[in-house]
């Protein structure tokens, strides 16, 4: 979920940098309102996939620190939105003008977002690598007692 998630995320920046200003198709005009509509939910949908299973797999792989785990996320978040804010002040001070200078901003966020798939891709999988040693044991899948 996290690596469709993160290129979901992609193609909803792309989308937005790229063809905020409406698209045609043939005969067919799409509106810059629903082009920025649908990169805004396509972004939406891709984060709302991938941030679960990254809250997840960061548990899972020290689960008796939970709380740290879920800290250091938060501080990583504000760190990257107070990071991400500064940068898109300085594109749009050298840019042109405004529109395209956040056309520079989502399509430079988009392949830079982009470049972490690979990143996303060394994250270990333990639910699934625990259901394959269950699998190679024959152990049946654990059940959940009942509380009296």
């Amino acid at each position: 979920p996290m690596v469709v998630g993160t290129s979901i995320v992609v193609v909803g920046l792309l989308v937005l940098g790229l063809f905020s200003d409406g698209l045609r198709l043939g005969l067919v005009t799409v509106g810059p309102f629903v082009m920025i509509a649908l990169s805004m939910m396509l972004a939406g949908f891709g984060m709302g996939t991938a941030a679960p299973a990254s809250n997840n797999a960061g548990i899972a792989l020290l689960p008796r620190q939970a709380a740290t785990i879920a800290g250091l996320r938060a501080m990583i978040r504000s760190l990257g939105g107070v990071l991400g804010q500064g940068l898109i002040v300085v594109i749009m001070e050298f840019a042109p003008d405004r529109a395209t200078g956040l056309q520079y901003t989502f399509v430079g966020f988009g392949f830079l977002l982009l470049l972490s798939v690979p990143i996303v891709l060394t994250i270990p999988d333990s639910a699934r690598d625990q259901k394959r040693k269950q699998d190679a044991d024959g152990a049946p899948p654990a059940i959940a007692l009942r509380a009296r």
